[in-house]
Formats: C-alpha cells, sequence, structure tokens
C-alpha cells in the first residue's frame, strides 16, 4: 500500500516536473541523443577501422537527424511545448491516469497467460508435428494480439477523446471519462479493425522470432531454413514498422473526425506526409523525453528503495545493511515502478492527440476553439511569415 501511494505521488511529481520543464527535457533529448550516438560510433570508428562500412550505416542517420534539428530547431522547441500542454492536460482531467491503470493492467494480465497457453500447446505439438505446432501457435499468437490491441485502442480512445473533449472546450470543462467511453464505444468497429492489422503483423513477428530460436543448425538445409526466417523476420519488421508510421494519426482520427477504417488511414497518411518532421519527432526526440521521464521514475525508485533498506528495514531483516538494501530496491522496483510506467504511458497518447489537433489548427488557420497557449500560436504565425506556407511541412508538395 505504501508503495502503490508512493508510486502515485512519483507519478504526480513527474507529471508537474514535465508540465513545467517539458520543453526543456526534449530540446536536451533531441539534442544530446543523437550526438552520444555520434560520439560513441566515432570512437568506435577509431578503435576498429575495419567496421568503417558497418559503422556509417548508423553514423549517418545521426548526423542527419542533428543536422535537421539544427537547422528546423523551432520544430523541436514545438514537440517541447507539446510535451508541456501534454502533462497538464492529465493533471487536469486525471480520469486518464485511471484508464492507462486499467489498460495497462488488462495487457499484463493477457500477456501472462498468453504466455502459459503457448508454452503448453507449443511444446505438446512440436515433437510430433511441428506444422500443426507452428500454426497453433500463429493462431494463439493471433487471437492474443487482436485481444491486446483491440483493447489497448479502445482505451488509448478514451483517452483521446478526454483530450479532445478539454482541448476544443476551453472555456468550460467539457471532458469527463463517461463522455469518452461513450466517444469511443461509438466508433468501436473501426478502433477493433485496426486491431486487426496490427495483430496479424504482431503475430507473423513473434511466429518468426519462435522459429528462430527452436531451430537447430545441423545441416546445409537447416542453415537455409534459417536464412529464410531472418529475411521473414526482416521484412515483417520493415512492414510492421511502415504501416505503424502511416498510421500514426489513425486513432486520433476514428475517434475525432468519425470516419471508417480506410479513410481514416487514407487521412492519416496524407498527415504523416504534410507533418513529416513532426511525425519524426515524435518518434525520436519526444520518446527520447520520455524515456528519460522513465528513467527519473526509475531512479526515485531505486533511491527511495535504496534509503529504506539501508536504514530502516535493515534493523528488521537478518541481513547486513547491504543486502537489505538490494532486497528492498527490487521490491520497490518491481511493485512501484511498474505501476507508475502505466501512468506515465498516457502522455504519449495524448501528445499524439495533440499534434493530430496541432495539424486540424493549421489547416482551419487556427480559427477553431483550443487551449493552444497563445505563445505557440504567435511563433508559428512568425515562422509561416519568415519560410511562406512551405513551412508547414517538411515536403513541397502533399499528394492528393
Amino acid at each position: 500500500m505504501i508503495l502503490v501511494l508512493a508510486s502515485i505521488f512519483f507519478v504526480y511529481v513527474i507529471l508537474k516536473i514535465t508540465s513545467k520543464y517539458g520543453k526543456q527535457i526534449t530540446l536536451f533529448a533531441g539534442f544530446a541523443i543523437p550526438i552520444l550516438i555520434i560520439i560513441i560510433l566515432a570512437i568506435f570508428i577509431a578503435i576498429a577501422p575495419f567496421a568503417v562500412p558497418v559503422v556509417t550505416i548508423f553514423l549517418l542517420p545521426a548526423i542527419v537527424f542533428l543536422l535537421v534539428i539544427i537547422l528546423r530547431s523551432e520544430r523541436l522547441i514545438l514537440a517541447g511545448e507539446i510535451v508541456c500542454l501534454s502533462a497538464k492536460a492529465i493533471l487536469y482531467e486525471k480520469e486518464m491516469l485511471l484508464v492507462s491503470f486499467l489498460s495497462g493492467l488488462f495487457v499484463y494480465i493477457t500477456s501472462i497467460f498468453d504466455l502459459l497457453v503457448i508454452a503448453y500447446f507449443f511444446n505438446f505439438f512440436i515433437s510430433s508435428d511441428p506444422i500443426s505446432a507452428y500454426s497453433l501457435a500463429f493462431l494463439i499468437f493471433f487471437a492474443s494480439a487482436w485481444v491486446i490491441y483491440s483493447f489497448s485502442f479502445y482505451f488509448d480512445s478514451i483517452i483521446i477523446a478526454i483530450t479532445d473533449d478539454w482541448y476544443r472546450n476551453p472555456s468550460e470543462d467539457a471532458a469527463n471519462i463517461k463522455k469518452g467511453m461513450k466517444r469511443a464505444w461509438d466508433m468501436i468497429g473501426p478502433v477493433v479493425l485496426l486491431g486487426f492489422i496490427f495483430a496479424i503483423l504482431d503475430a507473423l513477428s513473434r511466429l518468426t522470432r519462435l522459429a528462430q530460436t527452436r531451430i537447430k543448425v545441423r545441416g546445409t538445409g537447416d542453415m537455409m531454413f534459417l536464412v529464410l526466417v531472418l529475411i521473414s523476420r526482416i521484412i515483417v519488421s520493415i512492414a510492421k514498422g511502415i504501416i505503424e508510421f502511416i498510421t500514426f494519426f489513425s486513432l486520433p482520427c476514428i475517434i475525432i473526425e468519425r470516419k471508417g477504417l480506410m479513410e481514416d488511414i487514407k487521412r492519416s497518411a496524407k498527415l504523416v506526409w504534410r507533418h513529416f518532421l513532426d511525425v519524426l519527432l515524435a518518434y525520436t526526440a519526444v520518446n527520447w523525453a520520455y524515456g528519460l521521464l522513465i528513467l527519473l521514475s526509475f531512479s526515485l525508485f531505486g533511491i527511495s528503495g535504496l534509503a529504506t533498506g539501508y536504514f530502516l528495514v535493515y534493523y528488521y531483516l537478518p541481513f547486513d545493511r547491504l543486502t537489505s538494501a538490494l532486497l528492498t530496491i527490487l521490491i520497490f522496483l518491481v511493485i512501484g515502478f511498474i505501476p507508475s510506467f502505466i501512468m506515465i504511458r498516457p502522455l504519449y497518447t495524448v501528445y499524439k492527440t495533440f499534434l493530430f489537433e496541432f495539424a486540424l489548427d493549421r489547416e482551419s488557420n487556427f480559427v477553431l476553439p483550443a487551449r493552444l497557449p497563445e505563445h505557440i500560436k504567435t511563433r508559428f504565425s512568425q515562422i509561416i511569415q519568415e519560410r511562406g506556407l512551405s513551412s508547414k511541412r517538411i515536403f513541397l508538395r502533399p499528394p492528393e
């Protein structure tokens, strides 16, 4: 109980920090991570010159990314502003934390059940009939993934609906969990179909991973099969990454614009094209910033566990101070960090929703009612005046 209360307190602290210093954290992550990658790879090249061709494959993207955010630093600043706004929205509409917690709890329980089922049935069939074993594994992977994605997307849809109601009603408190659940349920069909797409890709990815771990190379035939599995795994991973990128805005489109799945995917693809740099920053700098917040939460629990074990629990355990401290650190991290991580998760969903809302604001020239801070609106207007309308996107002409 104490750890749960500590977890809630740490979540509040992290959200408060993010609401005030989210821009600075995002800027730090956006510049520091690629610089760190470049330094590490440069050191590796100096130590092992023979690896230059391979290392260059990873070095060039880091250099290009760093140059892009230097030249377009205003986009990174905008991303940081939206990170701050995301934390403020969650602090204002705390029901989103409950939704995220229920989502995470459901996913963890389903994943554990999935692992137990596949471990039993796969080992039962693999010795007698490998084809049946892998077919059954795929069906279990698919069914489990479809359930998990459908429920996760539904819970995310509730958060999106609450965020939209909060953002688009600046003069009143129109957002609540009951209304959000209804809005999400009204669009459950497209939400479940979107989960179906990701479930197939996830099941194929897990199946190729399982096959790779089970193959024992005993000859040329096994080696060729292993190579085929590895190639299949790479293809599935690339396809999954591309589809995730293309459908970045699909869930906000479904809930906010209330269209069919195919229309939402097309709409998402166009918005990703038009706001490519913003979406790229969401996958990189913003995710890195959230990673730093997770690290901060991890550190808070670790330090608390260390202090509790070293100075307090030590007197009640038959261990020395160091062993007691290590034990309490483990307990604090396992019991306390998990709920913190689950409740920090909605930050990214809210961020994605705000990015979609901001895209709608740009399309309407900021005439829609919104809680968009005036300095962000003013700053973007200045960017458009200085660079023209092409500053709205990274490509000159989006597809029709």
